[in-house]
């Protein structure tokens, strides 16, 4: 977990810019909804070749995940970004790096790396 708070300033000390910053909160919750209803469409084939515990705890990590990004937004969210290093052009390669982040904004994550 990032702590977007804290990335920022360990960015700027390893010479990296943000050069995008996208929240994708909705996209992930999107993704997550939309797995929770194929999921569900296809609970036959899936107990089929798994079983039916496999089957409902992947309904249980599909729900959560679009509960939590539908109704979190002073919490856990999540990131897209691309870096490009400052770095001289020979020490870096194209120079841009891209990243996922989740940020859960609580406290607790601050200690983290």
């Amino acid at each position: 977990m990032v702590y977007l708070p804290e990335l920022i300033p360990a960015l700027a000390a390893v010479r990296l810019d943000i050069v995008e910053m996208h929240n994708d909160r909705r996209n992930y919750y999107l993704w997550a909804k939309l797995g929770h209803e194929r999921w569900v469409a296809r609970k036959a084939e899936v107990v089929t070749a798994a079983d039916e515990i496999t089957w409902r705890r992947m309904r249980v990590l599909f729900a959560g995940a679009a509960h939590v990004m539908a109704t979190s937004p002073g919490g856990t969210t999540a990131y897209r970004g691309v870096l490009e290093s400052r770095a001289p052009r020979s020490e870096r390669g194209d120079g841009r790096i891209w990243f996922r982040a989740r940020d859960a904004a609580s406290p607790r994550y601050a200690d983290q790396p």
